[in-house]
């Protein structure tokens, strides 16, 4: 088990075949904390959908840029924080009618990932500071 108030921090190259690392540590991370294997599968394909994001959207695929990751775990929650230096894109506002989306069957492929995130998660929120996109992804334990 995890001690509460435990962080873990992740910097990688923001590139799509560096994703998978982030995905395996979210699964180890929630199946310690005591998560079914499906329920750790979901969050797993939560945090992999926001890094895909903010690859393909913030950076847009551009090259030597990097994605800053950390799990804080606290009594009642983890909460994972991604922040980038890309293009500010606040595409959790620009599909907000699509998150909200009861049939994830009903949407394109390509609009999933978010409804997903939204699914999931308990909390999601974007915030820009400074330089920086900042966006939080919180699950209740």
């Amino acid at each position: 088990m995890i001690p509460s108030s435990s962080s873990i921090s992740f910097r990688i190259p923001a590139q799509l075949n560096n994703i998978c690392l982030l995905g395996i540590s979210a699964r180890a991370l929630f199946s310690s904390l005591g998560f079914g294997k499906t329920d750790a599968f979901q969050l797993e394909l939560a945090v992999v959908e926001a890094a895909n994001n903010i690859v393909l959207h913030a950076y847009q695929q551009e090259k030597n840029t990097a994605l800053d990751m950390e799990f804080s775990v606290t009594e009642d929650r983890v909460t994972c924080t991604f922040v980038d230096q890309g293009k500010p894109a606040d595409f959790l506002r620009e599909h907000q009618p699509i998150c909200r989306c009861n049939d994830l069957q009903l949407l394109a492929e390509n609009k999933r990932g978010i409804a997903l995130i939204y699914e999931i998660m308990d909390e999601v929120s974007y915030t820009r500071k400074e330089e920086d996109n900042v966006l939080t992804l919180v699950k209740y334990l």
